[in-house]
């Protein structure tokens, strides 16, 4: 087993704060006696005095203000990024019962579609109005190509607050943390690069992904060793080709697409300095080469993300043997498609990764997600300092999620995904 695959294994069996051992548990059983039980809140009340089964009876868009542009740079294909705090939108789904569900923004024109479709039915039945929202595919069932990602996100916030439950638990996680990756977006030089890295570990990341698309292998390979002289063996590296320059070669004056030749070389390369992962190093439905070099190598490929839609493309991904870790988007498949892939990955004894998300909701249930699977080591955070810092955007919710000295993130506890946004970033009527 190599170092970072050790790293690994210790991370991901790290029990809960405290530990599993008999005074925890007890402890946590005499807490719990001291919480009213749910059958005795409000919520749980007035549910009882209403007649029949919740129901949602409204469906509305909220603007949020942008509070402040923390300005771009220039990624790895030359185009420009950066990061804000608010601005967008998110979606509200309003019950007889008094609850509001929330979830990433959708666009104004499928608004007329939803109230007509949803107003009046259970949210409990998700996964049926997701099944006629996404039209029998998961490219857009509301028209224009609109996903209705944001409608089920928050049909889940909302099931998680008239269950009185997280969504991590709702959904049987045991997990109260789970350790992200910065996911970095800059080329740059190596020395560079790896300042950075250590900056990152310096301040409690366990974990960094790199961009690997320099014109040479040469450069690309530099930089994961620049990386791992600085940061040393207790740390672990991933890095990413984008489908090897094949998707990105004519987006910006980057993008050099690999030979298989050159995939092979990298991966061999990248082994011996103990990366842990290399994403999508070939063309996303280049199955038979993914697979063969996925043979030809220990280290694990991984792959997927917004491109590969729906469950049977995954299916044929693992079945082919193309990945050793899959990374399905929430904004692209949903929540019940994200689950299906898990535990299809599980079954084959591979591992699961969520794509980036949105930096807010859409990530924060990817959270709750990614502390439910037994084969899920990571979460990925995009975090390019200073102006894409993850800080920005968690900045919207009223407690923002933020890294532990050690190199975590908290769960949220409260019911649903866990977290609010601030009211003073709501756009007023008419502003």
């Amino acid at each position: 087993m190599t170092p970072a695959a050790r790293i690994v294994r210790d991370i991901h069996a790290d029990p809960p704060r405290g530990g599993w051992n008999r005074r925890n548990f007890l402890r946590t059983l005499t807490g719990l006696g001291a919480l009213p039980l749910f059958t005795e809140t409000p919520a749980f009340a007035q549910a009882q005095r209403s007649a029949g089964r919740i129901k949602v009876s409204d469906i509305k868009i909220q603007r949020l203000r942008l509070e402040k542009d923390w300005g771009t740079y220039e990624d790895y294909v030359g185009a420009r990024r950066g990061g804000r705090t608010g601005g967008g939108a998110i979606t509200e789904i309003y019950t007889d019962q008094g609850l509001i569900g929330i979830g990433p923004g959708i666009a104004e024109g499928a608004l007329s579609t939803l109230k007509q479709y949803l107003v009046g039915k259970d949210p409990f039945d998700v996964n049926r109005h997701m099944a006629i929202l996404y039209g029998g595919g998961r490219e857009g069932g509301l028209g224009g190509g609109q996903r209705p990602v944001g409608v089920e996100i928050a049909l889940w916030d909302l099931i998680g607050k008239a269950a009185n439950q997280p969504l991590f638990k709702l959904w049987g996680g045991t997990r109260d943390r789970i350790v992200p990756y910065s996911s970095m977006f800059r080329l740059g030089p190596a020395k560079e690069r790896a300042e950075t890295a250590l900056k990152l570990k310096n301040d409690g990341w366990k974990a960094i992904k790199l961009k690997s698309h320099y014109a040479t292998m040469k450069e690309d390979v530099a930089q994961i060793a620049a990386v791992r002289d600085a940061c040393g063996p207790d740390f672990v590296i991933t890095t990413d080709a984008n489908k090897a320059g094949f998707s990105v070669a004519f987006q910006g004056t980057r993008g050099v697409p690999w030979s298989f030749e050159r995939a092979v070389e990298t991966a061999k390369e990248f082994e011996r300095l103990d990366v842990y992962f290399l994403e999508e190093p070939l063309p996303k439905y280049d199955f038979e080469r993914l697979a063969e070099l996925n043979r030809m190598t220990a280290m694990n490929l991984a792959g997927g993300e917004a491109q590969n839609p729906g469950v049977h493309e995954f299916r044929w991904l693992l079945e082919k043997g193309c990945f050793d870790i899959v990374q399905p988007e929430i904004n692209t498949q949903g929540v019940a498609v994200m689950q299906k892939v898990a535990v299809i990955a599980e079954s084959m004894e591979k591992m699961i990764c969520p794509h980036l998300g949105d930096a807010r909701l859409s990530t924060v249930c990817n959270m709750h997600l990614v502390a439910t699977w037994p084969n899920a080591p990571f979460i990925e955070c995009g975090n390019e300092g200073p102006e894409g810092a993850y800080e920005h955007s968690y900045a919207v919710f009223e407690k923002p999620i933020t890294l532990t000295k050690d190199g975590y993130f908290e769960i949220p506890t409260a019911p649903g995904l866990g977290v609010t946004i601030r009211k003073d970033l709501y756009e007023k009527p008419g502003a």
